[in-house]
């Protein structure tokens, strides 16, 4: 696993620095990844959610997954199980993620 730590916008992922407009809300760490969820902003409202492997490469973004739909704002995140993340957005939209590629396995309205 991974070694990561953060403080206000940035987040080190075995030494490697990076650094968000935002600051970081949430980290989850998963086996072999690590989901960084920002504040959402006025200025920045959406598209908060980002992946990393353990070396502290980029991953995907939520917009990658998500680009057919309108701009969303991760509210809450949850891990599943060592592949699976549960995003909830602001407008209800309930989306399971498999971290490893980005793929959405299920989407649903919750409100």
């Amino acid at each position: 696993m991974g070694k990561y730590k953060y403080e206000q916008n940035t987040i080190f992922i075995n030494d490697k620095a990076i650094s968000f407009n935002e600051k970081i809300e949430e980290v989850m760490e998963f086996d072999r990844r690590i989901i960084v969820m920002t504040e959402y902003t006025k200025d920045n409202p959406t598209n908060n959610l980002y992946c990393y492997d353990n070396y502290g490469d980029y991953n995907w973004n939520i917009e990658d997954i998500i680009d057919t739909l309108p701009p969303q704002t991760v509210v809450s995140i949850g891990k599943v199980n060592d592949n699976c993340l549960e995003v909830v957005t602001f407008f209800g939209l309930s989306i399971m993620i498999d971290i490893n590629n980005g793929q959405v396995l299920e989407k649903m309205v919750t409100k």
